[in-house]
């Protein structure tokens, strides 16, 4: 299982570069040896979009920003090859361009290893463009699951509904209907 939260400045130890946490998170969980999980490391900064992952390695977290940040704990939990990942906002403080990339990413993942991805998140296109099932929660309950074309097509609740509502761009009227995921994730970013 992998985790990636929600905000990532708070989650590295600012004292211990990033080579040190691919250490520590890959020689305990993969029992690899120091310069297989630097290795590791660095293969998995290059699949979340780092330029130059071996100078990574030598940087405090304090020294990235906190999309560079997120991207990192991205993929250290890609890296571990996990089961279950479970991720908290992790786009959050990512720009549009690295957004898109790591979505993607996850979803290949998600497609080589089949591993299940819980996603919690507020981000609408997000939702639309991942998931395949929504459980829409209020008060720590939910109030309604469905299939992610069913909910954007027809919500049920009326608290669905009005999380629907807030978003400007999408068309919610009796002539929208969305055919597949692809649909959705379109008529959300228009």
């Amino acid at each position: 299982m992998a985790m990636i939260m929600q905000n990532p400045m708070t989650w590295f130890n600012p004292l211990r570069t990033i080579g040190a946490h691919f250490t520590e998170t890959f020689c305990i969980h993969l029992g690899l040896n120091k310069k297989a999980a630097i290795d590791l490391g660095v293969e998995s900064m290059s699949r979340v979009q780092f330029p130059r992952p071996l100078n990574l390695i030598k940087h405090y977290p304090f020294q990235l920003s906190g999309g560079m940040l997120q991207r990192v704990m991205i993929g250290m939990a890609l890296a571990v090859n996990p089961d279950l990942i479970t991720a908290d906002e992790p786009t959050t403080a990512l720009d549009a361009y690295h957004r898109k990339s790591v979505l993607r990413e996850l979803k290949k993942v998600q497609q080589e290893t089949g591993a299940a991805v819980l996603l919690v998140t507020h981000d609408l296109d997000v939702i639309a463009e991942m998931a395949e099932t929504v459980a829409v929660m209020r008060y720590g309950r939910v109030v309604e699951k469905a299939p992610c074309i069913q909910l954007f097509n027809a919500p049920e609740h009326p608290y669905t509904r009005c999380l629907l509502n807030t978003r400007f761009s999408l068309p919610l009227n009796s002539d929208t209907q969305f055919s597949t995921l692809g649909d959705v994730a379109h008529g959300w970013m228009k």
